[in-house]
C-alpha cells in the first residue's frame, strides 16, 4: 500500500509540474489539455481507488465500528492466552 501511495504521489508531483509548465505556455496547453485531462482523471481514479481500499481494510478490521471493544478483546486476548 505504501508503494502505491508513493507511486501515486509521484504521479501527482508530475502532473502538478506539467499542469504549471504547460500553463506558462497557452500555445502548449491548448495543445496537449485532452492529455493533461486525461491523466489528471486517471490519477483522481487511482486516488479514489486507494481511499477505497483503506476503508475496506478499514472495516475488515473493525466489522463492529466499535475500536475500544476491539482493543479491549485484543488486550483479554494477549493476557489471557489459552
Amino acid at each position: 500500500m505504501r508503494v502505491a501511495l508513493a507511486v501515486v504521489a509521484a504521479f501527482g508531483a508530475i502532473l502538478l509540474f506539467l499542469l504549471a509548465s504547460a500553463s506558462a505556455n497557452t500555445a502548449l496547453f491548448a495543445a496537449n489539455y485532452p492529455w493533461l485531462l486525461a491523466i489528471n482523471g486517471a490519477a483522481a481514479v487511482a486516488l479514489l481507488v486507494l481511499v477505497g481500499l483503506q476503508l475496506r481494510r478499514l472495516r475488515r478490521d473493525y466489522p463492529d465500528g466499535n475500536r475500544a471493544r476491539a482493543g479491549a478483546a485484543e488486550a483479554k486476548r494477549l493476557a489471557c492466552p489459552e
